[in-house]
């Protein structure tokens, strides 16, 4: 799942909400460090670096000492360290040959967002068959399909400060299955990729919104047909702009770019873990340390996830630098990790990019103020 940073990037895209995801950032530091002075974040996107609901297991920690100097003097460094992705023992569940369809929800996608369509078409239909995908193969993921997409032109909800309606993750869910007779039947490698006008919310549960959280999830749903309980998986990514946060303000060059990034991201997690339990999952151990001004180190704390899935971990060990992004036939794309845990898959044919994304400075900020919160401390 691909979290947030609003005023810096997503200041967590990858969140977990139950075990379902977005590609969210942790905020991290370029496999290295990434040092700033510690004090409260001026404007923080709700929900920060850690996954709401989701405690951070504490591994060390070196207290704060009694009547510690001014907060002020204080500096936090973060630091990021990956470890080869795993399969669980049973159950194991990867998608080969992914088939996608793009599913258009909103009325104005057969009008004013009509060219919206138009052009994610031409991007769904290359990206399963691309480099990209190729690139999965140490997941056991190769090239897929993409049959043409289909606009559900149904009234939604749109956010605004007198309307605070959100469309719902059950009642996407609902749609599909209410619009199945009309979608490519659903499989065991099947992706609805489902797309939301201008204008709505999504509320994914558990305090998750694509206001204060996340650019796109993926998840898995179960349905029942004839007394048959059957499944399938399918990503959304809502519209960037208002009520969302605008795709400048997460780093992009424009909505186009974002919801190509933040839709490989799903993608790819989707193939590599389609019911969100059962694929591919990485252990990113965290460590946060403070020093006074003289450079002792007066307080640490480790955390260790276990939960981060490809899509994520670039964006946690390399703090959504240009290096995790390229560009394929033109379309900006996510880098997945690897199966070290550490280096980065390059789909071949990959031109570099640069100036992507923003800053992550204010989202460390956020980070650093919540240690501290949990030991009693308060920034000033």
């Amino acid at each position: 799942m691909l979290n947030s940073l609003f005023l810096v990037r997503f200041a967590a895209i990858v969140r977990e909400i139950g075990r379902r995801r977005s590609w969210g950032l942790l905020v991290a530091g370029l496999l290295g460090t990434l040092t700033v002075t510690a004090r409260a974040a001026d404007a923080p996107a709700a929900g920060n670096a850690t996954r709401p609901g989701v405690a951070r297991p504490q591994l060390y920690d070196i207290p704060f000492p009694t009547g510690q100097q001014s907060r002020a003097a204080t500096t936090l460094t973060v630091t990021y360290t990956g470890n080869p992705p795993t399969l669980p023992r049973t159950g194991a569940y990867v998608i080969k040959n992914i088939h996608v369809q793009g599913v258009y929800v909103g009325p104005s996608f057969n009008s004013s967002n009509a060219s919206t369509v138009t052009n994610l078409e031409k991007y769904l239909q290359y990206i399963v068959g691309s480099s990209f995908m190729t690139s999965l193969a140490p997941y056991g993921v190769s090239t897929g399909t993409a049959s043409a997409g289909k606009v559900l032109p149904v009234t939604v909800p749109h956010y605004s400060s007198s309307n605070r309606t959100y469309l719902t993750d059950t009642q996407i869910q609902n749609l599909l299955v209410a619009n199945l007779a009309s979608l490519i039947k659903p499989g065991s490698n099947t992706l609805y990729v489902v797309y939301t006008e201008p204008g709505v919310a999504i509320d994914a549960g558990g305090g998750s919104t694509s206001i204060n959280t996340f650019l796109g999830y993926h998840n898995y749903a179960t349905y029942k047909a004839n007394g048959v309980t059957s499944h399938f998986a399918y990503a959304v990514m809502p519209y960037p702009g208002s009520p969302n946060p605008s795709a400048a303000s997460q780093g992009y060059a424009s909505a186009f770019d974002e919801l190509t990034s933040v839709t490989s991201h799903e993608i790819a997690e989707a193939a590599t873990d389609p019911d969100t339990m059962n694929g591919w999952w990485e252990t990113v151990v965290e460590t946060d340390t403070y020093k006074n001004s003289a450079g002792k180190v007066i307080a640490q704390r480790v955390y260790q996830d276990t939960g981060e899935e490809i899509g994520d971990v670039p964006l946690i060990l390399y703090n959504y630098s240009s290096s995790c992004f390229i560009r394929l036939n033109g379309y900006l794309i996510q880098k997945m990790i690897g199966p070290d845990g550490v280096h980065m898959l390059t789909p071949a044919g990959a031109a570099s990019v640069s100036g992507t994304p923003a800053q992550a400075a204010g989202a460390l900020l956020q980070v650093a103020d919540q240690p501290l919160q949990q030991i009693g401390i308060q920034l000033p």
